[in-house]
């Protein structure tokens, strides 16, 4: 029995053979790269865009095989990352009082999770930098046409 769950309109749910398919898909979709490809159609709303849904989907994200280069290191780098945010959260959380906040309203507020991220991935930057290029990687064997420097800010 599952306790403490709100599903505020969609829940979707995908069984990974492995963790390491959950770390690899976990690279995926936090890349900036796929992030940069939905925005155009993502809707807008007071702190920018918002409800991704299936959007990455509409993109050919390869099924993961562990013996693919390729894959094995995106699971690799997303297993680093995961662990580096949770080591770093808790500091993060102190540092801004969302802790506190946390504590006594059980969630926090939407511009504070945007905080909470992008301190995240600041932390993230270079194993970020390393998962953009080799999602790059990925999107070109499935027919797209694109560099890395077309996701870079100027």
């Amino acid at each position: 029995m599952l306790n403490g769950i709100i599903v505020e309109s969609t829940l979707y749910h995908y069984e990974t053979i492995s963790a390491d398919e959950a770390f690899y898909l976990a690279s995926l979709l936090n890349s900036s790269i796929l992030d940069e490809l939905i925005k155009p159609m993502q809707s807008k709303g007071e702190f920018g865009e918002r409800d991704i849904h299936k959007k990455p989907l509409e993109y050919p994200i390869p099924r993961y095989r562990p013996e693919d280069p390729v894959h094995k290191k995106l699971s690799e780098l997303g297993r680093e990352a995961t662990g580096i945010a949770q080591r770093a959260l808790s500091s993060i959380l102190q540092e801004y009082g969302y802790d506190k906040r946390l504590k006594e309203r059980g969630a926090l507020l939407p511009q504070e999770v945007a905080t909470v991220r992008r301190r995240l991935r600041s932390e993230l930057r270079g194993l970020l930098e390393q998962i953009d290029a080799l999602v790059v990687k990925l999107l070109e064997r499935g027919g797209q046409k694109f560099t890395i420097e077309q996701f870079m800010a100027p």
